[in-house]
């Protein structure tokens, strides 16, 4: 397993040198890459399959896919759950972890669609990677959340 994960670092590196690391999203709630060592969050939801990351809440999402709504789920219990500061992430930060914190700015009503939840997600962090097929999910998803068909009970 470890040339697999090496190579996901190595990769993960690559495609983020020169870039910051994390940026802020919203209410102690922050987006970005796979930390490498020390960070200064309370808590941390990876949303990364492929890599681990110490002492955090894992949301297992394949690299290159969209999350399925019960891993929408439990990424927005996760976060709304966390001690605060909270950092989402997931290999590059672009897309999973910007995906999900979406979801979580509709599910929490910071956001009252799934367009303006992509766009203070893009705000936030400009190079996220939020695809048409994101979007849709999102909207989707997000929809069964406001018809109450998703419900959540929150504890920090």
């Amino acid at each position: 397993m470890w040339p697999t994960s090496w190579a996901a670092w190595i990769n993960a590196w690559l495609w983020t040198r020169g870039q910051t690391s994390w940026q802020e999203l919203a209410d102690g709630v922050w987006i970005g890459r796979a930390p490498w060592g020390q960070h200064p969050f309370a808590s941390v939801v990876d949303l990364t399959a492929e890599l681990s990351v110490p002492g955090s809440v894992t949301v297992p999402v394949l690299d290159l896919t969209l999350p399925r709504p019960d891993q929408l789920d439990a990424a927005v219990a996760a976060i709304e759950g966390a001690p605060r500061p909270v950092f989402v992430c997931c290999a590059l930060g672009y897309s999973r972890s910007a995906t999900a914190a979406a979801a979580w700015l509709a599910a929490t009503n910071r956001a009252h669609s799934a367009a303006e939840a992509a766009d203070l997600v893009r705000r936030a962090r400009p190079q996220v990677v939020l695809r048409p097929e994101a979007i849709e999910r999102l909207q989707t998803w997000a929809g069964t959340v406001r018809q109450g068909m998703r419900t959540y009970e929150f504890q920090r």
